[in-house]
């Protein structure tokens, strides 16, 4: 788990910066979390996690939000996790600020960084939340872009 993202969850005064709405999170996470303590490790972004996994700074989602760029050869996958998860609205539209962003302006930068970064070597990208066949690539498209399910 990303360090800053562990931190984030684990502060106590988390409940003083989220409407008491969203509190079942974090506080489930606080409650889980240590009893993890032998199994949960963390690392720092823009990092290789394992051999051929490098994890990516993708802030805005949540403030530890992270992305993976996985390769294999000369073959590469970006992992998305949540920058876009739903590739229809917020690839076309990055600029259309999500609900369920903790920093929407932050989430909308990163949005735009990770696709510009995949566009040029048609890197193929999937996310937690993409539609089957949930892998393809990300297509510049006006103002926005367009995700190109894998055929």
């Amino acid at each position: 788990m990303p360090s800053n993202e562990f931190k984030f969850w684990m502060d106590e005064s988390i409940f003083t910066k989220l409407p008491e709405r969203q509190h079942g999170l974090p506080k489930r996470l606080q409650a889980m979390f240590p009893l993890l303590k032998d199994k949960l490790k963390q690392y720092e972004w823009d990092k290789e996690v394992i051999p051929g996994i490098r994890s990516i700074a993708a802030p805005g989602h949540t403030p530890g939000h992270t992305a993976f760029h996985v390769t294999s050869g000369n073959e590469q996958l970006m992992v998305l996790s949540d920058t876009t998860n739903m590739p229809a609205l917020f690839a076309k539209h990055p600029d259309w600020h999500g609900v369920v962003d903790a920093d929407p302006v932050l989430a909308e930068a990163t949005r735009r960084k990770l696709f510009d970064r995949v566009v040029p070597d048609k890197a193929l990208v999937t996310g937690y939340h993409f539609p089957f066949p949930a892998v393809g690539t990300i297509v510049p498209d006006g103002a926005g872009y367009t995700f190109v399910p894998a055929a």
